[in-house]
């Protein structure tokens, strides 16, 4: 099914400071909220009427989220005397949704920050920022006039538009088949995350082992933070498609075992039964589903472990290569030579590149360049959206569907379900790709060669790190207490050349350092060590 583009014409839109209630139109007007009651501060109904009054249907708040009402989850369920509330979107990509009761006007409220992420911005300069996003997509794509609704529609849309025609030909792959796509969603994890010292953000499973005992070790004298450059830009490349083949256990064996390196990098996933080294001392590779805990995933460690889990075939080339034992028992292999995300991503970067050498003042360029990265990363994330599960009700008990779970509520059989994805969605609906960025993503961290002076075959990643020093992994994260050699940019003997992918020093603390217990002691070293910067590696 060929990728359903969009032709969409610019929402009247208003940036405002929650706090101040002042605002910028995407026409340039300004506006100052009206508080109707004895508040210091515009409540959520003062900023929904005056965007009605001003005609806007769309407002980004800039500056700090606000504060949830007491007792209510959020600030997105404050009360709004004459607007009535929609539904709205609370993770990632918070946006509340409200219908003015007389007029039917519809008015939609999100965070600035979902698409330019952490810069702080005034109202006027998230304009300015919105209008560059605006410039450099329909410069790469004129059919683009401007940014959707969010980062993760903008980007489907523009990857929708990359891969309707290339050198001559149609992108028009067969879809997966239901059974491939329900498999995918139950067994395809996106992030390694994972706290190493031991402690309540350690995992408890057995088979998992921290590295770092505070109480062996309660003082550091260096906490580094490194990250993976674009890192989903850098594992776009001649992904595989639909149809895709389930492989039985002969199948997959020979697959992976008995056709050389043409097999074990055929564009795959597999079902394994693995085993862990018995003088195993480092962080574990493969993830195994942990359903009810904090992040539904453990990495066994302990040495001799052994367990059963889907993984794609560049987190098993990671696992055999340090020695890990691999027994495929099943697998699905996907239709290659498509390069279904090469365009997409190539014009993510080149637009990434363009901003980076312009002349615009450094906060508005880190701005766009994050709008650019969530464009990207939510983009992928949107190929495995099939929306969410919702209560439907039946009269009689013949017309449920077969094989779902039911109550008997009042006179009428209620049940969950899916709603039926639009045709558009449908159209754009790959669970396939996001599967394979996200493992080979999740290889990446642990394993990959890097450029380092002087040097062949060299590698960089948590698995080349002295194991007593691994704090933790989060995504393309990685805390140590020694700072990587491989991490430092190539000119000071490290391995970061500066392309995507590479996993680059972010951030270094040096002096007395309490070891981080718990993923927030973590997370406020990462702040301080975000604002010290990296060079102190370098600079005597």
């Amino acid at each position: 099914m060929r990728p359903m583009t969009m032709n969409a014409k610019p929402k009247p839109v208003m940036w405002l400071d929650a706090a101040t209630g002042k605002g910028v139109t995407l026409d340039g007007r300004t506006l100052s909220t009206v508080i109707k009651s004895r508040h210091k501060t515009p409540q959520l109904d003062d900023l929904l009427d005056t965007a009605a009054h001003a005609g806007i249907e769309w407002i980004m708040l800039t500056g700090a989220e606000p504060k949830a009402p007491k007792d209510l989850p959020s600030w997105m369920d404050a009360p709004t005397p004459g607007w009535k509330h929609g539904e709205h979107y609370r993770k990632d990509d918070k946006r509340g949704r409200y219908e003015k009761i007389l007029t039917g006007q519809k008015v939609e409220i999100s965070m600035a920050s979902t698409w330019f992420g952490d810069v702080v911005l005034s109202p006027a300069q998230a304009s300015d920022a919105w209008g560059a996003l605006r410039y450099y997509l329909n410069r790469v794509e004129p059919e683009m006039t401007t940014p959707l609704m969010s980062p993760g529609l903008t980007g489907a849309i523009l990857w929708a538009f990359s891969v309707t025609e290339r050198k001559g030909q149609r992108f028009d792959p067969e879809p997966i088949s239901d059974a491939v796509a329900e498999l995918l969603h139950a067994t395809s994890g996106q992030h390694h995350m994972e706290h190493l010292v031991a402690g309540p953000n350690a995992s408890d499973h057995p088979d998992t082992v921290a590295l770092v005992d505070p109480k062996a070790t309660p003082k550091l004298d260096t906490f580094a933070h490194s990250d993976g450059r674009f890192m989903y830009a850098a594992h776009c490349a001649e992904l595989g498609v639909g149809p895709a083949h389930e492989l039985s256990r002969e199948e997959a064996t020979d697959l992976w075992m008995f056709q050389g390196s043409k097999g074990k990098y055929a564009k795959a996933r597999y079902r394994v039964k693995f085993r862990v080294p018995d003088n195993w001392p480092h962080v574990g590779i493969l993830g195994v589903q942990d359903p009810g805990s904090s992040t539904e995933w453990y990495y066994p460690n302990r040495p001799g472990a052994i367990g059963e889990t889907w993984a794609d075939h560049r987190e098993l080339l990671v696992a055999e290569r340090f020695g890990w034992g691999i027994e495929p028992l099943g697998g699905i292999r996907f239709t290659e030579k498509m390069r279904p995300l090469d365009t997409f991503a190539e014009r993510i970067k080149r637009l990434r590149a363009q901003v980076a050498k312009s002349e615009a003042p450094a906060g508005l360029k880190r701005a766009v360049m994050n709008a650019l990265r969530n464009i990207l990363i939510h983009g992928i994330g949107r190929f495995v959206m099939r929306g969410k599960e919702s209560p439907m009700s039946v009269d009689h008990l013949d017309d449920l569907p077969p094989n779902v779970e039911y109550e008997h509520v009042g006179d009428r059989f209620v049940y969950s379900a899916r709603p039926e994805l639009s045709a558009a969605d449908k159209s754009r609906y790959h669970p396939e790709l996001a599967s394979q960025v996200w493992g080979w993503s999740r290889a990446q961290v642990l394993s990959s060669p890097a450029p380092i002076p002087g040097t062949q075959g060299r590698y960089a990643g948590a698995l080349h790190v002295d194991p007593r020093t691994l704090l933790g992994i989060e995504g393309d994260a990685i805390y140590t207490s020694s700072i990587p050699q491989w991490s430092l940019p190539t000119e000071h003997g490290g391995g970061d050349d500066g392309r995507e992918g590479r996993v680059r020093l972010q951030g270094l603390l040096r002096g007395e350092i309490k070891t981080p217990v718990t993923k927030p002691e973590r997370d406020a070293l990462k702040k301080k060590a975000a604002a010290a910067g990296p060079s102190a590696a370098w600079v005597a």
